[in-house]
Order: structure tokens, then C-alpha cells, then sequence
């Protein structure tokens, strides 16, 4: 509450507001794909995720790219393609496929649909440390008009290699909710019957009636939450102690039945590292009236012209 009432005394001193300022872009030269994926040392399949840049401010999500070609290579003269799964814009490597070695470089080659093609610059696998210890705190914590909520803060102590100039902890949670699929409530034209099931549920609307035809196969859900920022660090040959690398909120979905932490270490190239820490100092700052300008995200994927060069 103080924060808000400050921010607006703040604009009446000004007499002035915050406008948005679309500024020009190159839009045919504007490299505009998303490319999410990882490899590791641990056995694949190994995803990618391609989907097309949206403008800040947006209310849609990232609309995913299918029927893309996407190469797998290394410097070892491997090479494998990415097959896009059920999911639309998901694509894997086969698990018998390549599997990531330290020490070698990794490189994707992407053609869309259209015609474009991208090419990312060769990655170096690094060696990484171990995670020592997870634990997490619980915490109450109370808005100004006296409601609570709670929440397990998660937190690790680990080791870095000599090696590891810069670490990443990347944060995923997963829990079970039950679900009852058979009251969806978007209910079919001129029916009186005020709910629609789900086919997944087992029940359907036979003459007005709601009947059970067989078993519930999406009763049992499991929902997943990914971290809100990257957690990284350029290290300096100490040990990890007390870094918060997520946050699990305590509701009537989350812990319905169970929750899985599962916490990865990762080592990162120097390009990577800038990177992740750019998506991290944007995410910071959006929470901030005077936030830095966001910039340009320096990313390792190029688009590749026709005649062989990198734009």
C-alpha cells in the first residue's frame, strides 16, 4: 500500500505518466524464432522448443513453429535429426542418439517452413560440480491488508569445478492434482444438460443423461512449474552455500498430494553465461519503475543466408 500511494504522489509531483514507445525495427532482417533447448552429458533424448518472438506487452503466448528441420552436430563429425514430436513446436533426438561429451562442442542447424535457415555457434561442454545439499525454509508472509500466504523457499549448497567459470541452477517443480473432468463446464448448443465431459473422462451425455461408458484416464494430472528467472553465477572457487534457486507457493493445487523439486547444475561458456544473466537482469528489473531498457538479448542463433554467410 505505501508503495503505491508514494508512486502516485510520485507522478502528480511530475505531472506527467509513463507512455509506451514503439520505436522502428528492421522487421525483414529481425531474427524472430525462439530456440530453447539444451544437451547434456546425461543420456538423451534431448528437446528443442521452437516457437516465434512476441512484442513486449503482449497477452499472447509464443505461437510454436512445426515442420521445421533441425541437425544436431558436433565436432566430432556426429550428426542427428531433431524429429518434432505430438506436441507442436517440441522436437527430440532419438535415445539411442547423440549423447553430450565433455570436452566436445555442440552446434544446432535449423530450416524452417519458410524457407529461412539458422545456425547456432559452436558450445563447448564444460565439466560441472555437484550439488552437495537441498533443503528448503517455509515462510509466512502477510500483505498489507492482513491476508497471508506461504511458500517453501528452495535453496542448495554446492561445489564448482576448477574448470566451471560460470554455473547455472535451473529450478523445476511437478505435483499431482486431481481433477474432475467430467463437470467441464462449456455445455453443447440447445442442451439442457448443463455440463459437457471431457472424452478423457469416461462419461458422455446420452439422452439427456449422464452415463459412465469407462474409466477416468485424466482424473489424475501432473502440472509442472518451471522457475520465474534463471539462477546464475560467475564463480570464484568457493563453495555454494544458501543460494535460493526457486520457489515453491503453498495453495489448494500445489499440494493437493505431493511435490517434486528436481534442481540441475550446469555448467556455461562465457556466451551463454551473458546470456542467461541479461533474462535474469530484465526479470529483476520488471518489477522496478525505473527498470533498465531491455535491450537486445544477445543470443548464439544466426540467421544463415543462401549464399553461406551469417547475418
Amino acid at each position: 500500500m505505501q508503495r503505491s500511494i508514494a508512486f502516485v504522489l510520485f507522478l502528480l509531483a511530475l505531472d506527467s505518466c509513463i507512455e509506451r514507445a514503439e520505436l522502428p525495427s528492421d522487421q525483414e532482417n529481425r531474427v524472430d524464432i525462439v530456440v530453447d533447448g539444451v544437451i547434456t552429458n546425461d543420456p538423451g533424448p534431448y528437446t528443442v522448443k521452437l516457437s516465434r518472438t512476441i512484442q513486449v506487452g503482449s497477452t499472447l503466448g509464443g505461437l510454436t513453429i512445426s515442420n521445421a528441420k533441425i541437425t544436431l552436430r558436433s565436432d566430432a563429425g556426429e550428426s542427428e535429426q531433431v524429429f518434432e514430436t505430438r506436441l507442436p513446436g517440441t522436437y527430440q533426438t532419438s535415445a539411442s542418439g547423440i549423447r553430450g561429451v565433455i570436452g566436445r562442442s555442440y552446434w544446432l542447424e535449423i530450416q524452417l517452413p519458410d524457407g529461412r535457415k539458422f545456425e547456432s555457434l559452436p558450445d563447448q561442454m564444460l565439466p560441472v560440480g555437484r550439488i552437495d545439499s537441498l533443503y528448503h525454509k517455509f515462510e509466512t508472509f502477510v500483505a498489507d491488508n492482513g491476508s497471508k500466504s506461504y511458500g517453501f523457499r528452495i535453496f542448495v549448497n554446492a561445489e564448482t569445478n576448477p574448470e566451471e567459470t560460470y554455473t547455472r541452477w535451473r529450478f523445476d517443480g511437478v505435483y499431482a492434482v486431481t481433477t474432475i473432468p467430467k463437470l467441464h463446464p462449456d455445455a453443447p448448443p440447445n442442451n439442457p444438460c448443463p455440463t459437457r465431459p471431457l472424452p478423457c473422462s469416461g462419461w458422455q451425455i446420452l439422452n439427456g443423461q449422464l452415463v459412465s461408458l469407462g474409466p477416468c484416464t485424466c482424473c489424475e494430472c501432473w502440472a509442472n512449474q518451471f522457475e520465474s528467472k534463471p539462477t546464475v553465477r560467475e564463480n570464484n572457487g568457493s563453495k555454494v552455500i544458501g543460494l535460493q534457486v526457486g520457489f515453491v507457493p503453498v495453495n489448494y493445487y500445489t499440494f493437493q498430494d505431493k511435490y517434486r523439486v528436481t534442481v540441475t547444475q550446469m555448467s556455461l561458456s562465457k556466451k551463454a553465461f551473458e546470456y542467461w544473466k541479461t533474462v535474469k537482469d530484465q526479470k529483476d528489473g520488471a518489477v522496478s519503475l525505473f527498470q533498465p531498457a531491455f535491450g537486445k538479448t544477445e543470443s548464439n542463433i544466426f540467421k544463415r543466408e543462401n549464399t553461406g554467410k551469417i547475418v
